[in-house]
């Protein structure tokens, strides 16, 4: 959860992949794959299976490589309804820069955070063929999840309501659409390595209408498997399956 472990599992897929000798990699990050805290068994099994059913199409003897990453929680659309499907077009830090920044003996490195237009339009594409609520635009990453996110039900808030709202239109004014924590890592990690990759996240709440998800247990888990449907049946369009 958040950029630092993200960061972690980027250098050891990328690792791997090299020693594979994997070529032609595409790598997607799918957001929601936690479940609600009063899932049963059962519920758990629904949401794997369509895990299950993503896994089975990867391709087993095929110098192509599909590598579907899979991270917890993105829950927050900015101005979108829950249930909404988003492919980012790019990622923002929380200076609202298209940049990933980390600190490197000492000092301030920035690296350029960039997405691959033709997946991001060809998943797009397949959202809208399937009929899912898929809209495409800009996603912040925040360094946490409370105050990063202007979130007002934290320990420590130091702003307003007002302040909340105001900042929200003005992510929603910038092109913004869902909030997580870890979209300028993936893609600044995969850019620098040139992999084309993709970012592919369901919210689970409006933070325009509050900071708290309120959905039903069986929207919850209608709206997690969204990600994993849309992409499942990208991977075998491409793949001629």
């Amino acid at each position: 959860m958040g950029a630092p472990s993200l960061s972690i599992m980027m250098v050891e897929s990328l690792k791997l992949i090299h020693y594979a000798k994997a070529t032609d990699v595409t790598f997607i990050r799918l957001g929601t794959s936690g479940v609600g805290p009063q899932t049963t068994r059962d519920d758990v099994m629904r949401v794997c299976c369509y895990k299950f059913e993503l896994q089975q199409t990867l391709p087993t003897e095929t110098s192509v490589a599909w590598y579907p990453a899979v991270i917890p929680l993105c829950p927050a659309g900015v101005g979108v309804n829950p249930g909404s499907v988003v492919v980012t077009s790019a990622p923002v830090n929380g200076e609202l820069k298209e940049e990933h920044v980390q600190f490197i003996a000492g000092k301030k490195v920035s690296r350029e955070a960039r997405l691959d237009k033709r997946l991001q339009q060809d998943l797009i594409a397949m959202g809208e063929e399937l009929s899912l609520p898929v809209v495409s635009g800009k996603t912040l990453c925040a360094d946490d999840f409370y105050e990063g996110q202007m979130r007002l039900d934290g320990y420590f808030c130091d702003y307003s309501s007002t302040d909340k709202f105001a900042f929200l239109r003005e992510l929603h004014d910038k092109g913004v659409r869902n909030i997580e924590m870890e979209s300028t890592c993936f893609s600044s990690f995969t850019c620098r390595a040139g992999i084309p990759a993709a970012i592919v996240c369901v919210t689970l709440l409006n933070r325009m209408d509050g900071d708290q998800v309120t959905l039903t247990k069986e929207d919850y888990l209608e709206f997690e498997t969204r990600p994993y449907k849309l992409v499942t049946a990208f991977i075998r369009q491409q793949l001629s399956l």
